[in-house]
This record gives structure tokens, C-alpha cells and sequence, in this order.
């Protein structure tokens, strides 16, 4: 099931009944990593945003990384 409309990741997150930690451990990474990407989305690899968008059932372009440009597109509309 995919959601149309941009979100930040913690939107995704809270709509898909998720905490941090049950993302964290699904990427096999430290809560406090993941924690810090939903904080700041701009510095993740996209190797990592694209497994992040799996977890969350969403598309990579569907999730806003840039506060102060939500409508920056990275081209990435054909992942996920």
C-alpha cells in the first residue's frame, strides 16, 4: 500500500504506528543514528534512504529532506 504526498520522515514514521526504535532495529543501526536522520534528512546516503522508504512503505521522493525546500527533487522519482 503507498501513500501519495510528501512527509518528513517522522510523519511516515508516526503514520505507519512505528517508533524509533522498531525503525532503528530493522535497519540494524543504533537508535540514536536513526534519531539524528529524522532529525536532519539531508545527510543520509541514499542507500539508506532508500531501505528507510522500504521500511516505511513510501517512495524516496515522497519524503521531504530539506525543510526549507520541500519541493527539491533529487530525480529519484523512479525508486521505490
Amino acid at each position: 500500500m503507498k501513500d501519495v504526498g510528501k512527509r518528513t520522515l517522522r510523519e511516515w514514521r508516526a503514520k505507519r504506528n512505528l517508533s524509533k526504535q522498531d525503525v532503528s532495529i530493522r535497519l540494524g543501526i543504533n537508535q540514536v543514528t536513526y534519531a539524528k536522520w529524522e532529525n536532519k534528512p539531508s545527510v543520509l546516503r541514499i542507500i539508506d534512504l532508500v531501505r528507510i522508504a522500504q521500511i516505511l512503505q513510501c517512495r524516496v521522493c515522497d519524503i521531504i529532506l530539506f525543510e526549507e525546500n520541500p519541493n527539491f527533487n533529487l530525480g529519484l522519482q523512479e525508486i521505490m
